[in-house]
């Protein structure tokens, strides 16, 4: 049976690339939608037959079948799958309306709410995981530092462009109080200053570098507690 499905499978997908070399891209999106608005009916026809054991039951096998599928692949049927995904769901939030937005919002509260402290734990730590070498990729692209290519076992880990990320300096210096800061914690201006506002030192540039306590104040016209003109000098840091 397993065998006849595959070959089944196979014989659609090369069925369904050979209408797509004669179809233009919107000819294939029109097709795309016709699909899926008649799976949705004939799931919904399903649905309204069966009890919700057997819903759940046709879930669960769905799960499993998928489950199966994701395990047996290649790397590269992987990248596939998730860059197909991606596009598909860029797609869908491009053309949902505020209804559907609303009803994806309310039902991704109620899975939250659903869900036990180890599924919570591990959906934050993913999101965490996500969000460092989301921030650690951009610092490298940016800098156009190549996190590939090190010698040592510690770059060679899940996360290669976190680790090459934290083993930046602080380098940046606010004008106005003089703190050290990373790339990310300072705000590159080229405003002119108030003659009032006395600065540390500026280079011969038009741009400086302010943290985020110190432009927040120049924003909003406000006395600045920790400017260095305020003798808010530390002295040198002993050795």
């Amino acid at each position: 049976k397993e065998e006849r499905c595959e070959k089944e499978r196979k014989s659609y997908k090369a069925k369904k690339a050979k209408q797509d070399l004669n179809m233009t891209p919107q000819q294939k999106e029109e097709r795309c939608e016709k699909e899926r608005k008649s799976y949705k009916a004939k799931k919904a026809k399903q649905d309204l037959n069966m009890t919700p054991q057997q819903k759940e039951e046709r879930c669960e096998k769905r799960r499993k079948s998928y489950e199966a599928k994701k395990a047996n692949e290649t790397p590269q049927q992987k990248a596939e799958r998730l860059e197909k995904r991606r596009k598909s769901y860029k797609a869908k939030r491009a053309r949902e309306t505020n209804e559907d937005k609303m009803q994806r919002l309310e039902k991704e509260r109620a899975r939250k709410q659903k869900e036990c402290p180890e599924e919570k734990a591990q959906r934050l730590k993913k999101c965490r995981d996500y969000q460092k070498n989301r921030t650690a990729k951009t610092y490298v692209r940016e800098h156009g530092t190549d996190y590939t290519e090190h010698a040592s076992e510690k770059h060679k880990s899940q996360f290669p462009a976190f680790h090459c990320y934290i083993q930046q300096q602080p380098k940046y210096h606010c004008v106005l109080c003089r703190k050290l800061l990373f790339s990310e914690q300072v705000r590159t201006c080229n405003i002119p200053l108030p003659d009032e506002v006395v600065v540390h030192e500026l280079s011969s540039s038009d741009q400086y570098h302010l943290c985020s306590s110190c432009f927040t104040c120049l924003k909003n016209q406000t006395p600045i507690p920790n400017a260095w003109s305020n003798n808010m000098d530390p002295g040198n840091i002993p050795a």
